[in-house]
């Protein structure tokens, strides 16, 4: 069993008075406590209704560790209450019902993915910084299968290929075009 913490007039824990808001010092714990409790963790309505700027109500938040300890009851409370409502939805003379909280269940439980129900979770990681690398893939044999990581050859061209006349584009092409479309009339250009 621990000891109670020592608080304040107000019922502040002391150890951590100083670095509260003195807006929100300045009002007893008790009714902080439950403008958080009415508001659900609301906490611009909870400041609203207690007269205090919501952003000092919040850094009370991340330093008395009571009222934090209260927002996660809070909040379990609502995940409480989140999974009643799927159980009845789930046990609902409504077919549709059934169906759309039955998914939900099947997708969002890691134990239904061992069932076929749902992809395992995955994390990709991209470093933005790290150096692209040269990478050949390769047979036992040695005949390379993939290349990456190098820029690729530069493809020369005539950049004013099309301000030519077609007597002269026709003119300049190469074996390979030949070789692609040896038949003049079946060229696309």
């Amino acid at each position: 069993m621990t000891a109670p913490a020592k608080t304040d007039a107000n019922g502040w824990p002391q150890m951590s008075r100083s670095a509260i808001p003195s807006s929100v010092r300045s009002l007893p714990f008790d009714q902080v406590a439950n403008a958080l409790t009415e508001t659900r963790v609301n906490v611009s309505a909870a400041a609203r209704s207690l007269g205090v700027p919501p952003g000092d109500l919040r850094r009370a938040l991340a330093i008395v560790r009571p009222l934090l300890d209260l927002v996660v009851e809070i909040e379990e409370q609502r995940i409480d209450k989140a999974i009643g409502n799927l159980d009845a939805m789930l046990d609902s003379e409504n077919g549709g019902l059934r169906k759309e909280s039955s998914l939900f269940v099947l997708r969002s439980h890691r134990r239904a993915a061992s069932r076929g129900f749902r992809q395992p979770d995955m994390e990709v990681n991209i470093n933005a910084d790290a150096r692209e690398q040269h990478t050949i893939v390769t047979w036992g044999t040695g005949e390379v299968i993939a290349e990456w990581g190098k820029p690729p050859p530069l493809i020369e061209h005539d950049p004013d290929e099309r301000a030519r006349p077609d007597a002269e584009r026709a003119a300049a092409r190469t074996d390979a075009d030949e070789e692609r479309c040896p038949q003049g009339d079946l060229d696309p250009r």
